[in-house]
């Protein structure tokens, strides 16, 4: 008998909770700032109102107090943080700092227009204490963020943020920044965007454009209740380990709506990993990218409740475009992937894996010259009870970055909340087929043919998604999967 459903039921048994983290709201604050570039006095410089602001973030900040920063250059890029984030916590009041907007600026007075019009531009920063917002409030994809952090050191082993030894932090919210390295070259010393050393947790990243690491974009050690959705990560580099993201003793970490692109190694590394939820992911490579993966995800250590749903692999190539997990497995499900265009040796697939569906991919020679079908190699091993390999390209321009379906899929396998809902906000299987790979099928998708123009813009592929209603704090829901057999 085939496995029809996987239904999500509520528990309270702590051994068997899989949380989900959600969106949090806008915090609440008890006062406010407002900040331009250093370089001159504005007024008073107390912060009062725009006339009056601060020239530069101050070195302390104040609990419960939100910061605007107008447009300018605060940092240009030097080796030392601009800011550490250390001030005390008091209960559960934030920190705020806000890249100020026409729409979202605070007072009126002494406003100007062009403090909302392009970024700010921040150096490094460090996390010691917890409850921190930093939010550009706007930009998504690889465009329009609201900061923009960066360093022109690219001779040591940088980070652009960084929880040091001493890092207790908790409850941090990185919304709409845009933050780089120097690129994926050879440097001596490995560079990664984010890195931590120490147990932190309650962490939220989202809406961000992060790129151009010789190592890592994301180095998760001892992290726990974490969200990353909306990003667009792009082109991790050339050291050992030099992965999307890496993550080492990790507990209920949640990936859904990213865009991973280019990547060395592998886009995901596990490693004694528990209750890890990957869906709605697009990883693929781009068009005359000279990138190699020998996985899209991998693991040889111990791997707990990890859960591989809906994404899209496309045009990849390398030793394995699939699902390496060679540790010890405890409820690995891959279901509902769509597998496209890629060049490799092999599609492996570890865990509980059906409803996949697979479309030009092939193993090449040494040449590029094709060798045989990858696709009809996995149904003639009968990988899979309800595969699915698909003859016609099944995406509107996935050249253009636009993967949504030009058609519907075969029916994937039902999921119920959180899994619901596709990176557009679309409720999946409402047609009655629950289609495979990131996005829903619907009738209002245009065809390959009529295709808007500015397809190519990563922002239609990393819509947010609400799951939940949202509240003051990062809430997290606890499911137990269970396989109902008919």
């Amino acid at each position: 008998m085939k496995i029809r459903l996987l239904i999500l039921l509520s528990v309270s048994l702590a051994a068997l909770f899989l949380n989900i983290p959600q969106n949090s709201s806008a915090q609440t604050y008890n006062q406010t700032f407002y900040i331009r570039p250093p370089g001159e006095q504005y007024g008073t410089g107390d912060g009062s109102d725009w006339t009056n602001a601060l020239s530069d973030l101050p070195d302390e900040l104040v609990r419960g107090a939100k910061y605007y920063m107008a447009s300018g250059i605060y940092d240009a890029g030097s080796p030392d943080s601009y800011h550490v984030f250390d001030e005390a916590e008091q209960d559960d009041l934030y920190i705020g700092v806000i890249k100020a907007t026409a729409d979202d600026h605070g007072t009126d007075t002494g406003w100007e227009d062009s403090f909302g019009q392009g970024l700010a531009q921040l150096g490094t920063i460090q996390f010691i204490s917890g409850y921190f917002e930093i939010d550009g409030q706007t930009g998504s994809g690889t465009q329009g963020h609201g900061f923009k952090l960066y360093t022109t050191d690219c001779k040591e082993g940088k980070k652009i943020i960084y929880f040091p030894w001493n890092s207790t932090s908790s409850y941090i919210e990185l919304k709409h920044i845009d933050m780089g390295l120097c690129g994926p070259t050879t440097y001596t010393d490995p560079q990664d965007i984010i890195y931590s050393v120490n147990a932190v947790s309650n962490i939220i990243i989202s809406d961000c454009y992060i790129h151009d690491a010789n190592r890592a974009f994301i180095m998760m050690i001892s992290w726990s209740d974490v969200l990353l959705e909306n990003n667009y990560f792009a082109r991790s580099g050339n050291q050992e380990e030099s992965h999307s993201l890496g993550m080492r003793s990790v507990s209920n970490v949640t990936i859904r709506n990213n865009v991973f692109e280019d990547a060395k190694s592998s886009y995901l590394n596990l490693r004694e990993i528990v209750d890890v939820y990957i869906y709605s992911n697009v990883f693929k490579r781009s068009a005359n990218g000279d990138w190699e993966v020998y996985a899209v995800i991998d693991n040889y250590d111990t791997a707990t409740n990890v859960l591989i749903y809906n994404n899209t692999i496309y045009n990849l190539q390398g030793l394995n475009a699939g699902v390496r997990i060679v540790g010890t497995l405890d409820n690995v499900q891959v279901y509902n992937n769509l597998w496209a265009s890629s060049r490799a040796n092999q599609i492996q697939l570890s865990g509980t894996h059906d409803y996949n569906a697979f479309h030009d991919n092939w193993r090449v020679d040494d040449n590029g010259d094709l060798l045989y079908s990858l696709d009809e190699r996995m149904v003639d091993d009968n990988a899979e009870d309800n595969i699915q390999v698909i003859t016609d390209n099944p995406f509107v321009a996935p050249d253009d970055g636009d993967f949504r379906l030009a058609f519907a899929t075969n029916p994937g396998l039902t999921l119920l909340a959180p899994f619901d809902y596709d990176p557009d906000s679309v409720t999946r299987g409402e047609d009655g087929t629950w289609d495979r790979g990131v996005y829903e099928f619907s009738l209002t998708t245009p065809t390959a043919t009529t295709a808007p123009e500015d397809t190519a813009t990563p922002t239609a592929t990393i819509s947010p998604v609400e799951t939940a209603t949202p509240v003051s704090t990062p809430v997290f829901r606890a499911y137990l999967p269970i396989i109902i057999r008919q």
